[in-house]
């Protein structure tokens, strides 16, 4: 039996999913039926098998149903990235040969304006309209199977074909895509679990995109796949962050992923006894990735929630690589999860193998599909050290390095130390041209409270003359209300060097 089969056998009627905009709740029963309806649906409106479809929509619940429609046609969803910015919306719909598209209307008028011919479906989660092409949720729980477990088992679908690809610019502003199967998907799951002991006790809070791989994998999969169960937030603001807590707590949230600027937001809304007193008591782990986790704040951070918050690092690539575990003294990203294989070669470039290593990429520039040769290690674009016992510690990103007069600079070995300034929001320490040197270290920056700058910068270099090497001293600091991020909390270093 496959593992989505069982794991809707063996929690039939256990509750799966409650979305708190709609405060609709599925057991896994009913998400099964909604899913289920709503491949056979989509089957006679004439989209066949293996089809590659485009999906645009912010995150409800019927997207989730929508994930899984799809695993059982075998669709191929391509997810897009900051969509409505894309330059090369419609090299990248040729190159796929994609003729469906799955677009909250909001959105219709990217398409619109482009000029781009397709079958248009428009999704929303309660419209009152029943025109054609209207998808509404309510309408996908109508079937009436006499023998559930029998029809769970014939759902049949090919793990090794590709089923999910994000194309994405990342911070480089390079567009690439990349493609996933299931059972890299899967693997990856499983993996992570394993290492944390996730089972069917856990309910997942769920206030990331669904647009990059943090808002798919990390919980949506992974709580299904251990039987859990998900708590469907609304997209992660500052205004749906001052109602957080109350709605965990009602919810009996013990697990989520935050985002070190997430996590920050939070813990000012921490004030509270009732909530000291349910993560001392209830609370499970706090996951944290997506972006770098500077270390004055990841050791806060640990004091104010029992040790429960675990760094963890991966790549769209190759999904989850490493987890901190909790009360691990380690300096570190966290221990390599089982199934992944890590070697540092030469200039610190972390290599991987793992059994959940990408099904191919997909490069927009040179307009080709490049199949992941998984029998090679993979040179993940990142630099680290691999510690004692199969603990990683990131260093940086392998274009981030600086060259100056030679020598190689590490960006987050500042911006580490900087961030030990209370008053620092955001910091990048940056590349820039420089006759002399090749390049110059050039420190960006955003604070939370006005400053005077001149006196301000006088301080973080004091902070950088006792505290690191003299070949790290900043050459200069550029003050900026904002430093434009990636959805997953990265800032746009690429944006910072044409400034």
């Amino acid at each position: 039996m496959n593992r989505v089969a069982n794991v809707f056998i063996s929690r039939l009627n256990q509750f799966f999913i409650k979305d708190l905009k709609t405060d609709q709740l599925l057991t896994y029963r009913e998400f099964f039926i909604k899913s289920y309806d709503l491949s056979k649906h989509l089957i006679s409106i004439g989209i066949k098998k293996k089809e590659k479809i485009i999906v645009i929509s912010d995150n409800s619940l019927f997207k989730v149903i929508f994930f899984f429609s799809s695993i059982f046609n075998n669709y191929h969803l391509i997810i897009l990235d900051d969509y409505e910015k894309k330059e090369n919306l419609k090299k990248i719909i040729k190159k796929f040969n994609i003729k469906f598209f799955f677009i909250e209307k909001k959105y219709l008028s990217i398409f619109e304006k482009k000029k781009i011919n397709g079958n248009y479906f428009i999704i929303k989660n309660n419209l009152k309209n029943n025109k054609k092409k209207i998808f509404e949720l309510k309408n996908f729980n109508k079937s009436k199977i006499l023998n559930l477990n029998s029809e769970i088992k014939k759902i049949n679908f090919n793990i090794k074909i590709p089923y999910l690809t994000i194309l994405t610019s990342g911070t480089t502003g390079i567009p690439k895509g990349i493609i996933h199967n299931l059972e890299s998907l899967f693997n990856s799951a499983i993996n992570f679990n394993k290492f944390n002991k996730i089972n069917y006790k856990c309910v997942m809070a769920h206030f990331f995109s669904m647009s990059y791989m943090a808002g798919i994998l990390n919980t949506i999969f992974s709580p299904f796949l251990a039987g859990g169960k998900i708590i469907l937030f609304e997209r992660f603001n500052p205004l749906s962050g001052l109602s957080f807590w109350q709605k965990a707590i009602k919810n009996k949230v013990n697990y989520f992923w935050a985002s070190p600027t997430m996590l920050n937001m939070i813990i000012k809304l921490n004030r509270f006894q009732k909530v000291k007193y349910y993560t001392k008591n209830y609370l499970k782990k706090i996951f944290i990735g997506t972006a770098q986790f500077p270390k004055d704040q990841k050791k806060f951070s640990k004091k104010i929630y029992y040790n429960k918050v675990l760094e963890s690092y991966g790549t769209t690539e190759d999904l989850f690589i490493t987890c901190e575990k909790i009360n691990n003294k380690m300096d570190s990203s966290g221990k390599l999860l089982p199934n992944v294989k890590v070697k540092i070669f030469k200039k610190k470039k972390i290599m991987i193998k793992s059994n959940s290593m990408h099904f191919g990429s997909y490069n927009l520039e040179k307009r080709k599909i490049i199949l992941n040769n998984k029998k090679k290690w993979r040179d993940t674009g990142d630099l680290g050290e691999l510690l004692n016992n199969n603990y990683l510690n990131i260093i940086g990103r392998d274009k981030d390095v600086i060259i100056k007069g030679g020598k190689n600079i590490y960006p987050i070995i500042i911006e580490n130390l900087l961030y030990n300034n209370k008053n620092i929001k955001q910091v990048a320490a940056v590349g820039l041209k420089n006759k002399l040197y090749g390049e110059e270290i050039a420190i960006f920056y955003s604070t939370y409270n006005k400053v005077n700058k001149k006196k301000f910068e006088n301080k973080l270099m004091q902070l950088c003359d006792k505290q690191l090497n003299k070949n790290y001293r900043p050459d200069r600091f550029i003050y900026k209300n904002y430093l434009d991020q990636t959805k997953t909390g990265k800032i746009k270093k690429n944006t910072l060097k044409l400034l």
